[in-house]
């Protein structure tokens, strides 16, 4: 599947951060046949173009995400394979792309605080013995997922999902712990499926899942998508302020609105203040957004850093072996 078709556009719009919602909802949203949504997304997720998954917020449980953007001193094919396996797999590891530009690679980890990371950096130096080199690292202080807002759908229907570090952490118990983890491995199964699994009644299920929402653990459910397989390109972008007034970030924050090619927007603290996400057809696409930058922030824009995402090694998952009990 190289596109969507204009009424798998207009569906994928309207149900990306909604994945919780049944097709019949969906149907009477966009004013369409129940079957035409249900068929939609079958055939989406059928072609593996789509995936249903949960959006958690780590700070919830106490724990922080951190970003490290770095890259390696010449390495063999062989001791290169076996480093990204290591952080592949690595309990902390919340995903693992390589990178073009700058620098070769970012691992986001699971920590917390900055102790832990110290803590990462060294072990992996013991290791491999070897250390990151050119490398960043900025602790993600609230993400904004605006949602794919290019297709041709009404893009005014996704309703972004926002989540900032909370000082209030969430203590889960061994039946909460329990669903999460099905949750986790099997987005889609509805609460009598998991009770089923679990031996566990539907109502009480249905209970946990409700607190996992209310505890801010859970922000949402929404369709993934890969979007290399229709052909967009995948960007990161790096922005350093000299300074970080509430009023800049205010207008940041406007300006990524009505740029539909910005899917998500970290505000960090750390080597650099902004992580945006940028969805492109066109590269010029990227050159349009930062020429808005500049007339936006002028010569309070520092540093700005744009980075293809070459190969996702690790996508995006909830480390539950690191973020929850045992």
């Amino acid at each position: 599947m190289k596109s969507l078709t204009p009424q798998q556009q207009r569906i994928f719009t309207a149900a990306q951060h909604q994945a919780h919602r049944t097709s019949a909802e969906l149907a009477k949203k966009l004013g369409m046949k129940e079957t035409s949504v249900r068929n939609g997304l079958s055939k989406l997720t059928n072609a593996e173009v789509i995936f249903p998954t949960y959006v958690f917020d780590l700070s919830a449980l106490g724990r922080f995400t951190c970003a490290i953007m770095f890259s390696l001193d010449a390495e063999s094919h062989k001791r290169r394979a076996a480093i990204q396996s290591y952080l592949s797999k690595h309990p902390q590891t919340v995903y693992f792309n390589e990178l073009g530009g700058e620098f070769e690679y970012v691992v986001s980890i699971a920590t917390s605080g900055p102790a832990d990371v110290q803590q990462f950096l060294f072990e992996f130096s013991t290791e491999f013995e070897t250390s990151f080199t050119r490398k960043q690292i900025a602790f993600r202080a609230a993400v904004t997922l605006f949602g794919r807002r290019y297709f041709d759908g009404d893009w005014k229907l996704v309703k972004p999902i926002h989540y900032g570090i909370t000082q209030s952490h969430e203590t889960l118990d061994k039946d909460d712990i329990q669903v999460l983890h099905t949750l986790v491995e099997y987005p889609d199964a509805s609460a009598s499926a998991i009770g089923r699994t679990l031996n566990k009644p539907t109502s009480s299920v249905n209970y946990r899942i409700k607190k996992l929402y209310s505890s801010g653990v859970i922000k949402g459910k929404i369709y993934g998508m890969q979007i290399n397989k229709l052909g967009i390109g995948n960007y990161r972008l790096l922005l350093t302020l000299d300074g970080c007034l509430p009023e800049l970030r205010k207008q940041l924050m406007q300006l990524c609105k009505k740029s539909r090619c910005v899917s998500i927007l970290v505000e960090s603290i750390g080597s650099w203040d902004f992580e945006h996400q940028l969805e492109v057809h066109d590269e010029s696409e990227i050159s349009a957004f930062r020429n808005e930058l500049w007339e936006l922030f002028g010569s309070q824009l520092e540093k700005v850093q744009v980075l293809p995402t070459l190969k996702q090694i690790r996508p995006f998952h909830f480390p539950v072996a690191y973020a929850l009990p045992a």
